[in-house]
């Protein structure tokens, strides 16, 4: 076997976008000849069982269960915990289990979530933040009693201290409420405080009842994989060699710090292990800029989070550090006014950082030159604009983080709870792609953030108008396209589209005519077009009445591919019409006073 791979520098020298990137070690794949094959879900495994005795034996309890994730660790120790709801979940609000498992305490459990930020800005206090939102079991039955705390060491690269976590644990005890700690960064705690593990784990380790209790749980949600020997035996190489490199990362972390402090760059937390968090916001620095700056020195920091791991190299350290005085020199001579300071997870991502700023988008439509507002004499100017939902799309929003992140863009919770409720896949993610289309296509024309909340009233025929501007719109799809049309009108007159699809080619442009007209008032002047045709060939191709020259046309594609911002709505026309059945018609009907 050629090992040449794992022995040469890793992947993840340069990757200080979260501490989970580190890849195995050449030794650990080497003790893959030496695990263990027997069948785990029957407690076979000799490796298994031998690693779940090993932490037990660190932490001072009597068994362990592996997992194969935190977060399937942290849900399953909760679940055993919570025996008969209604009840609720105290938490701080930045904890792992609540914003970063995928709604699994809600979902698993049943739990109602109580999250609370901390009054100190770092750990939950007994005093000041559990006791003034504790939910006690008392009879009020309006409230959803607090049977459950969880609390995580470390946050954010912070600490929490142990003497707060026995005063906590005192507290449950007395009043029948269990306490779990997520620990999947309880090494760090271990190696920077000096602090036995045993002293304060107790994340999947405990009493035999529990850890019986919890294997079975574990089956339940899929994590009864079979040979985990593989797993377990590079699991115990990677606690004996690896535990003692956490301490140069915690070095590499507050070396950074120091670094930030003495350039007065303003940091979201103390730095004590192995994380940096330095405010973009308030030290006004570009997302963008500072992905580009990072691409320059090869090195991945794409958001204000820094992780350290034991895997940085020396090299990417150092340009790590260059990467942050040069963005920071950046900022001060071109501070950046974002509205928002984006602090998703996953803000590790180059692609959702990019969602922070629309300046590009908004270059991108004033580059095509769309003629918003009155033409020169004064008379009405009607805009149409056009999108199609791509296969390319429905995909990336098959991923259920993917739809989250996306449906966060709305804004408005009563219109993405509508959007959710949604039975239909299909049909819940064109609402949301309709619903986002419009937002930016309506405030770009207002000459407002691309994605600020826009406020519809309705007029007598039901149609959404805006009463402030100086325009009115109306939307329509069919299948797969989704139209816009907006009008500069000094009488604000209401106006009307409609797209009818129609696989079978008998249908006629009058038959479409008459299908739809029925809904307008007669006074509407009547406008119509094949968009199939207009896609499917050079020259522009009508049914029906003749193109008014009244009307300007800016085709718009979105989503193009899982690997763009989903910001970037313009596209080529190729691209635009890839997956259009050339038999499909889509008539666009506009009517207008």
């Amino acid at each position: 076997m050629d090992f040449s791979n794992f022995s040469a520098q890793s992947p993840a020298h340069n990757e200080f976008r979260s501490d989970t990137f580190t890849t195995p070690t050449l030794s650990m794949i080497q003790s893959l000849g030496k695990a263990t094959l027997g069948d785990a879900v029957y407690n076979e495994d000799q490796a298994t069982v031998a690693l779940e005795e090993k932490v037990a034996a660190m932490t001072g309890k009597e068994s362990g269960l592996f997992c194969v994730s935190g977060t399937l660790s942290n849900q399953i120790a909760m679940r055993v915990h919570l025996l008969q709801p209604p009840y609720s979940v105290l938490c701080d609000h930045r904890a792992h289990v609540y914003v970063h498992e995928a709604a699994g305490l809600s979902t698993l459990s049943q739990a109602m979530p109580q999250p609370i930020a901390p009054k100190n800005g770092i750990h939950l206090t007994l005093e000041d933040d559990i006791l003034p939102n504790f939910i006690p079991d008392d009879g009020e039955i309006h409230g959803a009693p607090t049977k459950l705390i969880c609390l995580e060491n470390t946050l954010h690269g912070m600490l929490f201290p142990l003497d707060e976590i026995k005063k906590i644990s005192a507290f449950c005890k007395a009043n029948d409420v269990k306490l779990h700690l997520d620990g999947a960064r309880l090494w760090n705690a271990h190696v920077e405080t000096g602090i036995s593990l045993e002293e304060y784990w107790t994340v999947l380790v405990g009493n035999k009842k529990f850890i019986l209790k919890a294997n079975h749980f574990k089956k339940q949600n899929g994590g009864g994989i079979r040979q985990s020997g593989l797993l377990a035996t590079m699991a115990t190489v990677a606690i004996d060699e690896n535990l003692p490199k956490l301490k140069r990362t915690h070095d590499q972390a507050k070396e950074l710090g120091k670094l930030c402090e003495e350039h007065g760059i303003i940091l979201e937390h103390p730095v004590q292990t192995n994380f940096v968090f330095i405010d973009i916001l308030a030290n006004k620095i570009n997302p963008d800029k500072l992905i580009e700056i990072s691409d320059k020195y090869n090195v991945k920091i794409y958001s204000g989070r820094v992780a350290f791991h034991y895997q940085v190299s020396d090299e990417s350290f150092e340009n790590a550090k260059k990467v942050v005085l040069e963005v920071i020199q950046y900022a001060r001579e071109n501070p950046f006014e974002g509205d928002s300071n984006f602090k998703f997870y996953t803000s590790e991502n180059k692609y959702h950082v990019d969602i922070a700023n629309h300046m590009t988008l908004k270059e991108e439509l004033d580059e095509l030159g769309i003629k918003t507002g009155f033409n020169e004499t004064g008379e009405s100017n009607i805009v149409l604009f056009t999108t199609r939902i791509s296969c390319n799309l429905i995909e990336f929003l098959q991923d259920d983080f993917n739809f989250e992140l996306s449906l966060r863009l709305v804004g408005n919770l009563k219109e993405q709870l509508k959007i959710r409720s949604i039975k239909d896949q299909r049909l819940r993610f064109k609402q949301l792609i309709a619903s986002l289309f419009t937002r930016i296509v309506l405030n770009y024309c207002q000459g407002t953030d691309l994605l600020s909340n826009v406020k519809f009233t309705y007029n007598e025929y039901g149609k959404p108008q805006l009463n402030d501007q100086e325009f009115q719109f109306s939307s329509s799809s069919s299948n797969d396209i989704i139209s816009i049309v907006v009008e500069y009108s000094s009488k604000k007159t209401p106006i009307g589209i409609d797209l009818s699809h129609s696989i079978q080619s008998a249908i006629s442009a009058k038959d479409c005519v008459d299908e739809f007209s029925q809904i307008f008032e007669s006074s509407e002047l009547l406008y119509l077009r094949n968009i199939s045709d207009e896609f499917n060939e050079e020259e522009y191709r009508y049914r029906g009445l003749n193109k008014s020259s009244a009307i300007e046309e800016y085709k718009l594609f979105w989503f193009d591919s899982i690997d763009v911002n989903p910001l970037e709505l313009i596209a080529k026309k190729d691209k635009f019409i890839q997956s259009l059945d050339d038999q499909s018609e889509f008539f666009c009907l506009k009517f207008c006073k």
